[in-house]
């Protein structure tokens, strides 16, 4: 082997272990962006606001003694996929649960806008307005009432409704 050859496997020597030993790091940093998401990388950041925290050496599959007693509890009911959902999973059932909540929501905003437009049809163009009393009489609504409802009903509509 000549000598060019040494220096070439000399320097891939080196990157292949300064390549271990980066990956190994136990240094993190993290910075909070414009829209307040948290960032965590193990490379430095071009962020000059980037916070640099010494991590403890994290869990690898196969090494022993990496959780105290209290998490190997956990450790085992997670590794049990029947004693424990993944956080994957949690997560999908939270999204759903929300996007549940939010078809209601918008189901519940659809029905109310529907009857006050029925309402304001109703109401807008009618002069003479009749309703049924506590008593169970038969009342006119007078015309300041009639506009004041109609309204009330417009804004509604223009604040909740397409």
């Amino acid at each position: 082997m000549n000598k060019s050859s040494y220096v070439v496997f000399a320097a891939v020597c080196f990157l292949a272990v300064s390549a271990v030993v980066n990956a190994q790091g136990t240094k993190v940093y993290t910075w909070t962006d414009e829209n307040g998401v948290v960032h965590f990388v193990d490379t430095p950041p071009g962020n000059p606001d980037a916070v640099v925290i010494d991590a403890p050496e994290a869990y690898r599959p196969g090494s022993e003694g990496a959780y105290d007693e209290a998490d190997a509890e956990v450790a085992a009911d997670q590794a049990d996929p029947e004693l424990a959902e993944s956080y994957a999973d949690q997560k999908r059932k939270e999204l759903a649960a929300d996007r549940e909540k939010a078809q209601t929501r918008n189901e519940e905003r659809a029905l109310n806008c529907e009857q006050a437009r029925q309402r304001l049809a109703q109401l807008e163009p009618s002069r003479r307005v009749y309703f049924t009393n506590s008593e169970g009489e038969t009342e006119r609504l007078d015309d300041v009432a009639r506009v004041e409802m109609v309204e009330e009903l417009k804004a509604l509509v223009q604040q909740n409704c397409d």
